[in-house]
């Protein structure tokens, strides 16, 4: 029997820049459709770590975004 404890962590650095940033960390499938939020709101420039629930979600491929003030940046991830 094999058991999985693992909660898939993701880390994302606000980079200096002044104040609070407007920031959103968001979850799409591979269609591109939102499939959830993990975090929507303000920061300041620091480093991060949201806990991705892992039983929420089907295993596949998914794109992570990261907004922080209108610039966007993209990662493929997979769950398994």
């Amino acid at each position: 029997m094999m058991v999985k404890t693992m909660t898939p962590m993701i880390r994302y650095t606000i980079p200096e820049s002044g104040g609070l940033q407007k920031t959103r960390v968001s979850l799409a499938n591979s269609l591109g459709q939102e499939v959830d939020v993990l975090f929507d709101g303000f920061q300041q420039p620091g480093k991060y770590t949201v806990e991705l629930d892992k039983n929420k979600f089907q295993s596949g491929w998914y794109i992570l975004l990261l907004e922080v003030n209108g610039h966007r940046d993209t990662r493929t991830l997979a769950l398994f």
